[in-house]
């Protein structure tokens, strides 16, 4: 029986953040705050523009993920393809961008855990830092 469409993009984010745990902890607490936020970063500013976010901050990981995604899907994946493309492909690619980040979050979410108090200060992330001291 063939898979759903979400059970593809469940297996595809499953296996993207699989390879994520096999790097340094500051790789994935970068990886698991960023997938937190991808999906409104995606709402709040399209799909080009959080590509173009996910390019300048190094963070190939996730712009590999969501544009191999885009490929897979036989969507506009690059930055220039998605400026070359007609309205309706550009929706549809950012709908189904939007649906991997979903995916990518909740499975990092759960097998990336954050990063504790007692971490190097390199590691902590943004999150961490919105946190009050302990008393």
């Amino acid at each position: 029986m063939p898979q759903t469409i979400q059970q593809q993009r469940a297996a595809f984010a499953h296996q993207v953040v699989v390879e994520v745990t096999g790097q340094d902890m500051r790789a994935r607490a970068k990886f698991r705050s960023l997938a937190r936020s991808l999906p409104m970063m995606i709402l709040a500013n399209g799909l080009g523009q959080t590509l173009a976010m996910l390019k300048a901050d190094e963070a190939t990981a996730m712009l590999s993920a969501i544009t191999g995604w885009l490929e897979l899907r036989k969507h506009p994946c690059s930055f220039d393809a998605l400026m070359q493309a007609d309205q309706e492909s550009y929706f549809i690619a950012q709908l189904e961008a939007l649906k991997i980040a979903e995916w990518i979050k909740i499975i990092a979410t759960a097998l990336i855990p954050p990063p504790q108090r007692g971490d190097t200060q390199d590691s902590v992330q943004t999150e961490d830092i919105a946190q009050p001291p302990a008393p």
